[in-house]
């Protein structure tokens, strides 16, 4: 559900997409749980959100990246290149 919603046509339907991903992997990494293996389904959609037209999506979704990978042990550009093939396959 998550997926599809950051992916969708409707800009509100991407917004409450993206908040649910955000309150969702927030949570996980709040209880130390290892995001990585969601990052291949929800990064290429992340990525992209961060760059779509509707500037509400838009800028939620910078914010989330920034709340997101600020704790990391590694950065989001680091994220990106291990899942560089999920990306470009979502692109």
């Amino acid at each position: 559900v998550v997926r599809d919603g950051l992916a969708d046509n409707w800009s509100q339907v991407r917004m409450a997409a993206s908040v649910l991903c955000r309150v969702f992997l927030m949570s996980l990494q709040t209880l130390g749980a290892d995001l990585k293996p969601m990052f291949p389904a929800l990064l290429p959609r992340m990525c992209l959100n961060r760059f779509y037209l509707a500037q509400g999506v838009k800028i939620y979704s910078h914010e989330t990246w920034k709340l997101l990978f600020q704790n990391q042990k590694q950065s989001g550009v680091g994220y990106v290149a291990e899942n560089l093939h999920a990306i470009c396959r979502y692109y």
